[in-house]
């Protein structure tokens, strides 16, 4: 006997299921088996044992169908043999698509490739459900007519028959156990004399009916119970009364309805009579408005019971999938608070649960809601998993990337700050490939400046420890990775396994993957901790199926690796729940919640649930349909996936007994917008009093259920003082943790300065401050700057390439060596001669500095002639202005400091002192009688102006402060440069002024004269006002190399020359050691404040390496240099000085 129990969600079908159990039990009867889904078992077996007591529950055996295939195999035979599992199939399906691609009509060139053997393994999997045999799919492609599916059909069959025999031949395979079932049922009544009940499947592949049809014609009486409206579900068995047509069209159950049709066909065709079917008309809801609402979605009109409405289905219109989560996690936590609620009574629904897992995860923490996700874990995510299939992929060429995902998985012996210092390296010299297996030689630095380079011993034996700290790390690194090397050359894939073995040996790794489960256990993390050590059970599972299916047959080291990989693809973990009271969240496809009190269903949007349709696998719809046509069992896909998802839809919103959250969002997480699912209006239309919410503004203080999102509420309106916000203070200030990172919020809101206490600013930066012109710079620029840069020693990795800094050291360089070769004779060089002289020293310098011009890549090459070309150019200018004027290089790279040619300034300050050094590019004199006129010169790569207002506040100081160094010296300077040097005359030694000479090309237009080019690649700065200075500078007047410009009337300079009189230089030079002072002392009080101050040409923060970090908003306004003449600056500057007393107390005249 065949009875069906029809009735729809909450209509008590799993209740008449259990009391005809009860009843069974209650008279004596032993032979009862409960079969339901596999997911079901545990639940079912737990409901049977509270309802029947422990004795009487033995009475029903609950199998699902794995459990049956394995109860009967284990009274028959049938257990014996090797498993297969998904990784097995897929080094199967490789041998059999290599083996056959030679013969496939369509899929020859598609065979070889990884994506090709995951679809045949979906496609081997469907058709193994669904009863399809190799020789079924070779008939129908006999079947068809000539064309495209006849020798698709047929490629197929050959695929499907090499990997069946491959499988058949060496595994027992899950996949057909219930063929096999079906086979041994034959043979053996196993359900001989035995009452079987069905409950909560939604239908049954080819397979489950083939077992179900040996049940029916051994069982005494089978009792299924469907999902489905009972008049349809009488209609579909043929046992309503009257006309038994079926209706147009498909409704929400048509998939259910062909199941009870063909389960129905079974029966009459082995004539077991068909009872009366069991019609649930009555819902349960406890809710009118949930009743409503199935009985709309299941097609159904008119009034349906229930008590009371109340608020039972909220919609809530989310503006993005955090707000959506946000909201959700929200409500739990006041449904727990305040209505009852235990977690466990509460399931969270999305269609596809990994779009949300991330963000639900955080917004449970945040609540502090215990959550078990109903999630599989992609093992390749896990450390063991990256470190062996990173490790195989470094072998095959010793690719950086891997080898570094390889490091920091946290299971090879180098530790953290080992990993970090070896990447800084990688990432300067960017090593790569064979690299890896040669001694590092390179500084450590970076392409350093050859004359900079350490001189001194102790510098050089600094260096060489570094680079041997390095080379040690690199040997741990690369030494097993060398040894799995081996393998690439290896066929076989024992051969390739047993290398992976030798190097998880090598590395220990299966204590240090327990040492990390154990960490993350203490750390409180259990579900993660449990990951890792399944992960190494996984490993070896894998590796033994790959060693034992390939075996001894040439593979190759390629092939294994990418077989390996989809292997690992294929594989999840998952976790079991750690807490009895748990929030449970699953996908809808997966999720099988029991009846839960709270329902929340995430992500209602257009085209994700309802999910459109997929592609069908290889056979597309319309092929599908021929294929049924010629008797093939395949599925409709397309139909029955659009009707399955109407179904999962419906059994979702239909899962509650007390209330239903459902929700989606309106942007995505790229700001794209979000259409709502039809569902949402059709809820709507069926429950007209339920209206679509919004967050409208700040939550109430009744909505803020935690810690963590009232902390966040409160920042986000910090400076409010209103009811709710000073609720929140004094609540969130009774927490001891929250109090402390309100402090911190204060500390950002407030945005008070950055500072060091005095005591620590001594420390750091000691008693005697010693700092270089650039560091005076950069702090007048901004002090946090300057901390981060000097202070904490922080610095912005660079690669060893031809940016622009590089490019700039090298003019440096180049420019440097021409001069000390030439100095002023440079003017009777001709451009053939210093383009000669130009090459060698790029090539020495790419010698010294970069490892030799020949291992260069071409492109740096390249660049390297460009650099060559701007040389020349620049060179030539400079031969052009020394032979137009009468100054001469005296010196270049002068180094300022206490071990340099001239000693530093100093500068005493409240306590202790500042004293400042440096370099300068160039300095040029002219000897006029006694008097020796001193110009620096800097040059610029870049284009600056020099302004005396950005003096005036701290800024482009380096120039000046070089020129008075030397003018506070007193004594004239030796001319260095050049093939005769000269020593200088007794004598005194007068400021003539600054230059920056750019070392660039500017271009002119079509319409510039030659004249006019040059001006625009003339210095600029700041000359002194006398005539017969700027003269010896610049003979003819033309202003051609100097920034002065002459008035045709009087032959005077303009007024808006850069000139300075001999009092003007000196103002100056009494304004910066006030600077000095100032900043001196400002950094002894530990004012590190980031007050960033924008120059005139020179934003602050443009090309800041520490913008990320101040905690300064980009929409702050900041200080700016005012807009001024330089006479006005010079004006401000002498104001500050009218006492005649300088910062360090110097009279103006006692320098």
């Amino acid at each position: 006997m065949l009875q069906f129990i029809f009735g729809r969600a909450a209509s008590g079908k799993t209740e008449a299921v259990f009391r005809r159990i009860e009843k069974a039990v209650l008279a004596g009867r032993e032979d009862l088996i409960l079969l339901v889904p596999e997911q079901f078992s545990f639940e079912s077996e737990r409901a049977l044992l509270r309802r029947l007591g422990r004795t009487a529950s033995k009475q029903v055996e609950v199998l699902s169908f794995t459990r049956l295939c394995d109860r009967v195999f284990r009274e028959t035979g049938g257990l014996a043999g090797r498993r297969i599992d998904d990784s097995g199939r897929t080094l199967l399906m490789g041998e059999a698509l290599a083996e056959t691609a030679g013969s496939l009509q369509l899929f020859g060139r598609q065979a070889g490739t990884m994506e090709f053997v995951r679809t045949m393994l979906s496609a081997a999997a469907e058709w193994k459900q669904c009863g399809i045999t190799p020789a079924m799919l070779a008939e129908a492609s006999e079947s068809l007519p000539a064309g495209a599916l006849r020798a698709k059909t047929a490629d197929l069959s050959l695929i499907y028959a090499a990997y069946d025999a491959r499988v058949n031949a060496r595994y027992l395979d899950p996949l057909d156990d219930l063929t096999r079932l079906y086979h041994k049922l034959e043979d053996y009544p196993f359900f001989k004399g035995k009452t079987v009940y069905a409950d909560a499947f939604k239908g049954f592949t080819g397979q489950q009916f083939l077992v179900l049809d040996r049940i029916l014609a051994q069982a005494n009486a089978v009792v299924i119970s469907f999902n489905i409206d009972p008049a349809a579900g009488r209609l579909a068995a043929g046992l309503s009364a009257g006309n038994n047509r079926r209706p147009q069209g498909h409704s929400v159950f048509s998939n259910v309805e062909a199941v009870v049709r063909r389960l129905a066909s079974m029966a009459r065709s082995r004539h077991i009579p068909l009872a009366d079917p069991v019609l649930l008309e009555e819902s349960h809801f406890s809710h009118g408005q949930l009743a409503r609402l199935e009985k709309g979605l299941a097609g159904k009109t008119g009034e349906a019971a229930g008590a009371a409405d109340g608020k039972a289905v909220r919609i809530f219109a989310a503006a993005s999938r955090y707000e959506e989560v946000d909201r959700a996690a929200l409500t739990i936590r006041r449904l727990v608070r305040e209505e009852g609620y235990r977690y466990r009574d509460i399931a969270i629904i999305a269609r596809d649960l990994s779009v949300y897992a991330g963000s639900l995860e955080s917004a449970m923490r945040r609540y502090d809601i215990p959550l078990f996700m109903d999630k599989r874990q992609p093992v390749d995510t896990l450390p063991i998993f990256v470190l062996v299939l990173s490790a195989m992929e470094a072998a095959r060429n010793y690719a950086t990337e891997p080898l570094l995902r390889y490091l920091k998985t946290g299971l090879t012996p180098l530790k953290d700050t080992e990993i970090s210092l070896l990447e800084d390296y990688l990432f300067i010299w960017n090593i790569s490939g064979e690299a890896w297996c040669q001694d590092f030689t390179q500084h450590p630095d970076g392409y350093v400046d050859p004359d900079k380079k350490e001189q001194d011993e102790e510098k050089a034996q600094r260096v060489q420890k570094r680079l041997d700290t390095l080379n040690a790390l690199r040997r741990k690194v690369i030494e097993p990775i060398r040894r799995l090397h081996e393998a690439v050359f290896a066929q076989t894939a024992e051969e390739i396994g047993e290398a992976v073995w030798r190097l998880l040996t090598d590395l220990d790794a299966a204590v240090s993957l327990r040492d990390y489960a154990d960490k993350l256990e203490r750390a409180g993390e259990p579900e993660w901790a449990d990951l890792q050590r399944q992960s190494w059970d996984i490993l070896m599972e894998l590796l033994d199926q790959a060693m034992y299916t390939l075996g001894d047959r040439p593979v190759g080291y390629r092939r294994f690796l990418e077989l390996f990989r989809l292997m690992v693809s294929l594989r999840d973990a998952g976790g079991i729940p750690q807490k009895l009271d748990q929030a449970a969240a699953g996908g809808a496809d997966r999720m099988r919640p029991g009846r839960p009190r709270a329902v929340f269903v995430l992500g209602l949007n257009q085209g994700v649930f309802p999910a459109a349709p997929g592609s069908g696998g290889v056979f597309h719809p319309a092929e599908r349909t021929q294929l049924i046509d010629i008797g093939l069992p395949v599925t409709d896909n397309w139909l029955a996936d659009s009707i399955e998802e109407n179904y999962l839809l419906y059994t979702t919103l239909t899962a509650s007994s007390e209330a239903l959250y459902l929700s989606y969002s309106q942007a995505d997480g790229r700001g794209q917008s979000l259409e709502p699912s039809p569902v949402i209006r059709q809820v709507r239309r069926l429950l007209p009093d339920v209206t679509v919410e919004s967050a409208a503004g700040p939550l109430a203080l009744s909505e803020l259920q935690a810690a963590g999102p009232a902390l966040e509420q409160l920042a986000a309106h910090w400076e409010e003082d209103t009811p709710l916000s000073r609720s929140l203070r004094a609540c969130l200030m009774a927490d001891e943790q929250a109090a402390g990172r309100m402090a911190a919020i204060q500390r950002a809101a407030a945005r008070t300065p950055a500072a060091l206490s005095g005591k620590t600013a001594r420390a750091l930066f000691g008693d005697d401050i010693q700092a270089s012109a650039t560091q005076v710079d950069v702090y007048h620029r901004c002090r946090f700057s300057y901390f981060c840069r000097y202070g904490l020693r922080a610095k912005k990795l660079r690669q060893a390439d031809m940016d622009v800094l590089q490019r700039g050291t090298i003019v440096h360089y180049v420019l440097e060596k021409m001069i000390q070769r030439y100095g002023a004779e440079l003017r009777y060089t001709d451009a053939a001669g210093r383009a000669v002289d130009i090459h060698g020293f790029v090539k020495e310098y790419a010698e010294n500095a970069m490892g030799g011009l020949d291992k260069l890549p071409p492109r740096l090459r390249y660049m390297l002639r460009r650099v060559e070309s701007l040389l020349a150019d620049i060179l030539g200018r400079m031969a052009e202005e020394f032979a137009a004027g009468d100054f001469e290089p005296a010196a270049c790279e002068l180094v300022i400091g206490e071990k340099g040619e001239v000693p530093p300034m100093e500068v005493p300050l409240s306590e202790g002192s500042l004293s400042v050094s440096g370099a300068v590019d160039r300095v040029d004199v002219w000897n006029q009688g006694v008097r020796q006129y001193v110009r620096v010169v800097d040059y610029k790569t870049g284009s600056r102006n020099f302004n005396l207002p950005d003096v005036l506040q701290g800024l482009n100081l380096q120039m000046l402060l070089y020129l008075f160094i030397l003018e506070e010296r007193g004594k004239p300077l030796n001319i260095e440069t050049g093939p005769h040097p000269a020593p200088a005359a007794a004598g005194e030694l007068l400021p003539a002024g600054i230059l920056y000479m750019p070392s660039r090309r500017a271009m002119g237009t079509p319409e510039d004269s030659e004249k006019a080019i040059r001006r625009k690649n003339r210095m600029n700065g700041l000359l002194l006002d006398e005539p017969e200075v700027l003269k010896a500078m610049e003979k003819d007047g033309e202003g051609l190399y100097i920034p002065v410009d002459y008035n045709k009337k009087d032959g005077l300079p303009k007024k808006t020359s850069p000139l300075a009189g001999p009092a003007d230089f000196e103002v100056l030079r009494l304004h910066i050691r006030r600077l000095l002072r100032e900043m001196g002392d400002t950094l002894h009080k530990g004012d590190i404040a980031a007050d960033p101050l924008d120059g005139r040409e020179s934003p602050a923060c443009k090309y800041c390496d520490f913008r990320s970090v101040c905690g300064r908003e980009p929409s702050t306004p900041g200080r700016k240099v005012e807009k001024m003449s330089g006479d006005a600056a010079l004006k401000q500057m002498r104001e500050e000085e009218t006492d005649g007393i300088s910062g360090d107390g110097q009279t103006e005249a006692g320098h």
